[in-house]
C-alpha cells in the first residue's frame, strides 16, 4: 500500500472547504486543514482530518506546517504578504517532499488582479491569457492581489526545479459550495446584501462592465486537474506559474443587478424590482477578461456557465435563513 502524499489546506472557506469535501471523497491524500476558530477545528476533527488551529498572523506555525507537508493549497488569503514570505522561506529550507521529489504549493489568487480600472495603461479589451506570462507580468504591482502574486512569481523563478509553484487565478465564483462552513462567494453576495440594505439592486456606472466567472463545482474540478498535472509532471511551471480558471462566458453587472432585483422583489425583500445605477464607481474591479488556456490543454471543461442561476441560488441562500 503506497503512502498518501500529505496535503495542507490553509483556510476551509468556500474554495478550501469545497476542495476538502472533494479530497475526502477521493481519499488520495493525508489531509491537514488549518483554521482559525476552535469551532471550526471541532467540526473538522469530526470529519477525520488532522487540524492546525492558527490564524494568518501565526507565521511560525504556518511556516512549520508548509515545511512539514508535501502539498500546500493556500485558500485563506490572496493579499497577505507576510504569509507568502513565511511560506516561501519554509519551502526554500525544505523543498523536497517525503518521497524525495519536489513539493507543490498552490497559491489561490483572484481575477480582480486583471481589473481594468487598476491598469489604466492597458486597453479595456486586453485579454489576459495564462499561456502568455508576459501579459500577466505587465500588470500594475498595485493591482489587487498582485503584491502576493509577485512574491510567488519571484519564488517560482528562484526555486525553479526545486519546488512546483502555481498561482491559481479563479474569476468571480458563483454557486453553492460543498464545504462545512462558507457556502457562498463574496462579490455577488455583497451585491445582494447591498440591495437588501438599500431597498433596490444596483450596478456601477452604466452596468455595461463585463466580468468573467466560474462555478464553484467547475473550480473544484479545475483545481484537482491542476494538482494532478503538477504531481505527474504534465505541466511545466518553471517559466510560467500562472493558471486562470474561468468559463467561456462574460456577463454584464447590469444583468446581475436585474436578477438580484427580480429575485428579491419576488421574495418580498425589497420594494422594487428595478435596478439602479449606484453612481460613477465601477462594479468591483471594472472590466476583466482572463482566458483559461492552460487548464483547457490539460482537459478541463466547464459544465456550468449559468451565472445568473448562481445569483438566484445565492439570493435563496442569503434570504432563507
Amino acid at each position: 500500500m503506497s503512502v498518501k502524499p500529505t496535503l495542507l489546506i490553509i483556510g476551509p472557506g468556500l474554495i478550501g472547504g469545497s476542495l476538502l469535501t472533494e479530497f475526502l471523497r477521493t481519499d488520495q491524500y493525508a489531509l491537514t486543514v488549518m483554521a482559525r476558530s476552535a469551532e471550526q477545528i471541532a467540526v473538522l476533527s469530526q470529519l477525520g482530518v488532522k487540524t492546525i488551529q492558527a490564524g494568518l498572523q501565526d507565521l511560525d506555525i504556518i511556516a512549520s506546517a508548509v515545511e512539514a507537508h508535501d502539498i500546500t493549497i493556500n485558500a485563506a488569503s490572496a493579499d497577505d504578504v507576510p504569509v507568502a514570505e513565511a511560506s516561501i522561506n519554509a519551502l526554500g529550507r525544505n523543498p523536497k517532499n517525503a518521497a524525495g521529489g519536489q513539493k507543490i504549493y498552490i497559491q489561490i489568487s483572484g481575477a480582480g488582479v486583471f481589473g481594468h480600472r487598476f491598469s489604466p495603461h492597458n486597453s479595456i479589451d486586453t485579454i489576459y491569457d495564462d499561456s502568455d506570462p508576459e501579459i500577466i507580468n505587465s500588470l500594475s504591482p498595485t493591482a489587487p492581489h498582485r503584491e502576493v502574486d509577485l512574491a510567488w512569481h519571484n519564488a517560482s523563478q528562484e526555486l525553479a526545479g526545486k519546488v512546483k509553484i502555481a498561482i491559481f487565478i479563479p474569476a468571480t465564483v458563483f454557486g453553492i459550495g460543498s464545504g462545512p462552513f462558507r457556502k457562498v462567494s463574496i462579490q455577488i453576495p455583497i451585491k445582494i446584501q447591498a440591495a437588501l440594505k438599500d431597498g433596490y439592486a444596483s450596478y456601477g456606472r452604466d452596468g455595461q462592465a463585463t466580468f468573467a466567472h466560474i462555478s464553484i463545482s467547475d473550480l473544484v474540478t479545475a483545481s484537482t486537474i491542476l494538482l494532478d498535472a503538477l504531481q505527474n509532471d504534465k505541466v511545466d511551471v518553471t517559466k510560467n506559474p500562472y493558471f486562470n480558471a474561468n468559463n467561456s462566458v462574460e456577463t454584464k453587472w447590469l444583468d446581475v443587478a436585474k436578477r438580484i432585483g427580480s429575485d428579491l422583489y419576488a421574495r418580498g425583500k425589497i420594494p422594487t424590482a428595478e435596478a439602479r445605477s449606484s453612481g460613477s464607481e465601477w462594479d468591483f474591479y471594472g472590466v476583466y477578461r482572463p482566458r483559461t488556456t492552460r487548464l483547457r490543454a490539460l482537459g478541463w471543461k466547464e459544465t456550468d456557465v449559468d451565472v445568473l442561476g448562481g445569483v438566484s441560488a445565492d439570493v435563496e441562500a442569503l434570504t432563507s435563513a
